[in-house]
């Protein structure tokens, strides 16, 4: 076996000439225990470190190197599935530069991608291609002819920020998705997972092939690196007068929130920083009122919205601008920014109101710090002093819990992901969608399938049979003579609707234009009148039709 002081020569030799390139003296030690296992393609794969910390080159060197070795072989070789399309945009710059010299076709496919494109895979399917779960449940129900075909030497699944679907009903349906391809393709592939670090690393093992005897290496980062945390609170009264609370759920926020984005304009204006809201609407408030003291002051704007309501030119123009680094920037945002991107120097986090986890604060963190190991974290809180619940006012609950929760981030422990779950949300999608795919299906069949074999296992033979018998009552799905289940009226019109590839409720939006440019989306649950104004994209709008 080789060991790691010559894992590197079993590289591609292209690929070593552009390690050389980029002026590496030497790789990572996650990149350089990856190679053996990846090259033989026996086990499944967990590589778990901190981020930006070379886990992108340590899953697919070896990957590349190992489908390069065999160029005959038609057709989709890897497939990298992401939970955002800031961060496939970003890995496919990344792997366009790496496979310059080896002449393998990298291929994004997702939503914001032309037709053409597309179309053009659709002709000559080949290389890698970087997607999402939902659309490759668009996939799998529209083109499951196509993808048969064209993953019949599909090597590795590579799956990016793994922690982040981990115990969710998107999780649910990737794990799905997953044992579906391998069944289309007839034969076992190897999954590679890359994720943040874990309090307990051992105990995720199964989350990545579920139901399996399939053997998972875990290669973890080094424990011997020491990261520094700077932390400063900054707490503010906020006491408000009769009626102002009502005014805060109709999307006004206190005039107290005028002094944190006052702060946020002090401390970070002239480095690059990532301010992370909880809400779309304290998102664009929080800009609106820093562009505002920009224009006030006579100086430059640097601070700028980001959340996945903005149209794509808005956010992609942001995310260059961050990963560029020329120009001092802060990006205000929501969880959009906390995964994704590549940004090499950011010089702190903030975050306005406590964060929802341990996790996502771990997450956040790892943004920053990259070149020093030193992160930095301002929580701007805002507490209610005189709130008629006493307990809540002598705690100050939200300060509480933000220090509560830097605790437990020393301490390494994180939120551990659920269990055990039916998630019969998501059964039912996968089930309606395996039936779209190929018209009509068994009942064991399907079982096998999602259950037996597939992420749904606690579901038994028993209660998958009464879930089938709802379905069939509420005219989802319907009985043919040869006994094979396929949809059935409420069922299509389930499955025509877009919205079906993802097993998150998506809200009905208003459309934005400005000029005949599209800037973003509302939700409808806002309504919205002619001569209305509102904040978005860090400015304020009026309704005109």
């Amino acid at each position: 076996m080789a060991d790691s002081t010559n894992t590197f020569d079993l590289l591609d030799i292209n690929l070593k000439k552009w390690i050389y390139k980029k002026g590496w003296h030497d790789l990572l030690p996650i990149q350089k225990a990856s190679i053996k296992p990846i090259l033989d393609k026996k086990n499944d794969l967990i590589i778990s470190a901190s981020t930006a910390s070379g886990k992108t080159e340590a899953a697919f060197l070896p990957a590349l190197t190992a489908i390069n070795a065999d160029p005959k072989k038609k057709g989709i070789r890897i497939l990298y599935i992401s939970p955002l399309k800031a961060l496939i945009n970003d890995q496919f710059r990344r792997l366009e530069e790496i496979t310059e010299d080896i002449k393998i076709k990298v291929t994004p496919w997702h939503g914001d991608i032309s037709a053409n494109r597309k179309h053009k895979l659709e002709q000559s399917p080949e290389g890698v291609i970087l997607t999402t779960p939902e659309s490759l449940e668009s996939l799998l129900i529209n083109r499951v002819g196509w993808l048969r075909e064209s993953t019949q030497n599909l090597d590795y699944f590579i799956i990016d920020e793994f922690h982040a679907f981990m115990g969710t009903q998107r999780g649910y349906q990737l794990q799905s998705q997953l044992n579906r391809l391998d069944n289309l393709a007839g034969h076992r592939v190897v999954r590679i997972a890359l994720s943040a670090t874990f309090s307990d690393v051992n105990a995720v093992k199964s989350y990545l092939r579920p139901g399996s005897n399939v053997k998972c290496e875990l290669i973890t980062g080094s424990k011997d690196q020491k990261d520094t945390l700077s932390v400063q609170i900054r707490g503010y009264d906020l006491t408000p007068e009769e009626g102002e609370l009502e005014t805060i759920k109709n999307q006004t926020l206190p005039k107290e929130y005028d002094q944190v984005a006052k702060d946020i304009f002090r401390f970070l204006r002239g480095s690059t920083n990532l301010v992370f809201c909880n809400s779309r609407f304290l998102t664009e408030a929080i800009s609106t009122e820093l562009q505002k003291l920009s224009q006030k002051n006579f100086v430059p704007n640097e601070f700028f919205p980001h959340h996945g309501s903005l149209s794509k030119d808005l956010r992609e123009s942001l995310e260059a601008r961050l990963q560029e680094g020329r120009l001092p920037t802060t990006a205000i945002c929501t969880a959009t920014l906390e995964l994704g991107i590549d940004i090499s120097d950011v010089a702190s986090i903030a975050q306005i109101e406590p964060p929802m986890s341990v996790a996502s604060m771990r997450q956040r963190l790892g943004r920053a710090g990259r070149r020093d190991h030193i992160a930095v974290l301002r929580l701007f809180i805002p507490e209610y002093t005189q709130s008629t619940q006493l307990l809540k006012t002598q705690l100050c609950e939200d300060t509480f819990l933000s220090v509560a929760m830097i605790n437990l981030l020393l301490q390494r422990w994180y939120e551990p992901p659920m269990e055990h779950e039916y998630a019969f949300s998501t059964l039912l999608q996968q089930t309606l969608s395996v039936i779209a795919s190929f018209g009509s299906v068994s009942a064991k069949n399907l079982y096998e399938l999602l259950c037996k074999y597939g992420p749904f296992s606690i579901c038994t033979p028993e209660i998958f049979m009464k879930f089938l018998k709802d379905l069939g009552e509420k005219d989802l799905i319907v009985q043919l003579n040869d006994k094979s289940l396929t949809l059935g009226l409420e069922g299509e019109k389930l499955v025509s609707n877009w919205n079906f590839y993802a097993s998150f409720k998506t809200p009905d939006e208003y459309t934005i234009e400005n000029d005949n440019r599209k800037i973003g989306t509302v939700p409808l649950n806002q309504p919205i009148s002619i001569d209305d104004t509102f904040l978005f994209a860090g400015r304020g709008w009026k309704v005109v039709y």
